[in-house]
């Protein structure tokens, strides 16, 4: 993230930027690193129905995504990063993520609060999220007690990948030419 982490009061955040070690990191791969050790996404609030904490996936196999990944100016960051947790579809449907369902705006305004929570406005060329195949899940995604092959760590380098897999126990893989 550009700024705090999902769930990191802003004051700590400013604590880190005025005294946090020179060589520490706020990118994808810190970000990635970050869940693995928590074992969790942390649902974000940010464009959610009701602001309401969610975690999103895509359904999108890694090597389809980078025709997807572009600057988005008015959210200031990239559509996607080659880092990612890669989850089992079956494993989300169970744990009670669902696909968004596309919906013209006017569908949208009739869905109740739980179908909205799932359902993303579809008015394109103007607005269309529809290649993300997106799905989402409330609250946030704790992994530590799923099966190690519900799980696949992703990282668009061998080295990291590795690296990854050696220090979290996860099966990890590389994205190369991602």
């Amino acid at each position: 993230p550009d700024g705090p982490w999902v769930d990191e009061p802003r004051a700590a955040y400013a604590e880190w930027l005025a005294f946090g070690p020179l060589d520490s990191r706020r990118d994808a791969y810190a970000a990635l690193r970050r869940m693995l050790s928590q074992r969790r996404i942390v649902g974000g609030r940010r464009l959610m129905p009701g602001r309401e904490p969610m975690v999103s996936f895509t359904a999108r196999a890694p090597w389809e995504l980078d025709g997807l990944v572009r600057w988005r100016r008015g959210l200031g960051h990239w559509t996607f990063r080659p880092y990612g947790l890669a989850v089992q579809r079956e494993t989300l449907a169970a744990l009670g993520a669902r696909a968004v369902r596309y919906v013209s705006p006017a569908e949208l305004r009739k869905l109740s609060r739980d179908e909205r929570r799932f359902a993303q406005r579809h008015a394109p060329p103007q607005t269309d999220w529809s290649t993300e195949a997106e799905w989402r899940m409330l609250g946030d995604f704790t992994f530590g007690q799923l099966p190690r092959e519900a799980l696949r760590v992703l990282a668009p380098l061998p080295e990291e990948a590795v690296a990854l897999a050696e220090e979290f126990g996860l099966v990890a893989e590389a994205l190369c030419g991602y």
